[in-house]
């Protein structure tokens, strides 16, 4: 719904923690990069010490290797036509869309970047084989994830008008939009909803606690 026509997943090798960005053209893929390695300088104390991609322009260019250079990552470059050597990188997309696809079944297909977004946030709490079946999300950050608030991508919930939004002279109205959930924030009491009246996803400012899922 935001437009943008590609996605980028990023994962750390140890952890297998990952987080996916969404792009309006690939050469944006720089400017997503070089935020995703300050903030893991700044949350980690630290820029990380290697960078895998595959030989793709918007990895491969003047701008991402100076910043590269000057941050000391090393930018380790796959074998052409060789996607088995980003192992880690091909095997999550394929079964990060695996999730995704089945997901959007008869929901709009607009909200494929949302369904993206849901099924990472879900796979950094599912167990992994590489882990001896812990989790990324316990991996990283020391404890077991919180998952009672996990729910189906589109799962339908009613989000609270609050009475400051209400219409005048309004005590027979509706109190709450009928909606579907549509992704997590960093809360796990508050929800993206996506609202079909209004025909949007409640932005970040303004994500709604949900009831009834």
């Amino acid at each position: 719904m935001g437009r943008k026509k590609y996605m980028i997943s990023l994962i750390d090798d140890f952890t297998r923690y990952a987080e996916v960005n969404f792009l309006f053209e690939k050469s944006d893929a720089s400017g997503v990069l070089q935020t995703f390695c300050e903030k893991i300088n700044t949350q980690m104390k630290g820029y990380p010490r290697f960078f895998r991609s595959d030989q793709g322009g918007e990895y491969v260019n003047a701008e991402l290797t100076d910043y590269f250079e000057s941050k000391g990552i090393q930018h380790l470059i796959t074998a052409a036509y060789a996607p088995e050597s980003n192992g880690v990188a091909e095997r999550y997309n394929q079964t990060l869309t695996n999730m995704v696809r089945p997901s959007l079944d008869n929901v709009p297909a607009s909200l494929w970047a949302e369904a993206y977004n849901w099924a990472c946030y879900n796979k950094n709490r599912l167990p992994h084989s590489a882990l001896m079946d812990k989790t990324p999300y316990e991996v990283l950050f020391q404890k077991k994830p919180t998952i009672s608030h996990l729910h189906s991508f589109y799962t339908k919930c009613y989000v609270h008008i609050p009475e400051e939004k209400r219409a005048v002279a309004s005590k027979l109205d509706a109190r709450a939009l009928e909606g579907h959930l549509v992704g997590y924030t960093k809360t796990t009491r508050m929800f993206y909803v996506y609202i079909p009246s209004q025909h949007k996803v409640a932005s970040r400012e303004e994500a709604l606690c949900a009831y009834g899922i």
